[in-house]
């Protein structure tokens, strides 16, 4: 364990690699619980959490097909960012989001476009 860190802390892309995943599961956790949390309680129907996690399924693998092409028009860093910024809006958004059809058609609509 000990020589794991030791390379980890030497190792500059291996230490930055390792920070964005951290910061990766993070948003990922905030954005899961946060979104159970809202569809449970604030919109009152689970039915609708199934659709919105099929909604951001079937989006990551459309989107996946296109990954190498964005790779050739952006750099690899602003796509992570992109994608990561994307993923903290949809908690923000829902703390505006109305209980309403409107409101979850909004919040599907973000899920799309971000995934």
């Amino acid at each position: 364990m000990k020589t794991m860190a030791q390379a980890v802390f030497k190792n500059k892309p291996l230490l930055i690699l390792c920070m964005m995943m951290f910061f990766n599961y993070g948003i990922n956790t905030i954005v899961t619980s946060s979104v159970s949390y809202y569809f449970t309680y604030y919109m009152d129907s689970m039915a609708a959490l199934g659709t919105f996690n099929m909604i951001g399924t079937v989006t990551a693998l459309v989107v996946m097909v296109f990954v190498p092409k964005f790779l050739d028009r952006f750099d690899k860093k602003w796509l992570y960012l992109i994608g990561s910024v994307g993923m903290a809006v949809q908690p923000v958004y829902m703390l505006f989001c109305p209980a309403t059809a409107e409101g979850m058609m909004g919040l599907y609509i973000a899920r799309f476009i971000w995934g």
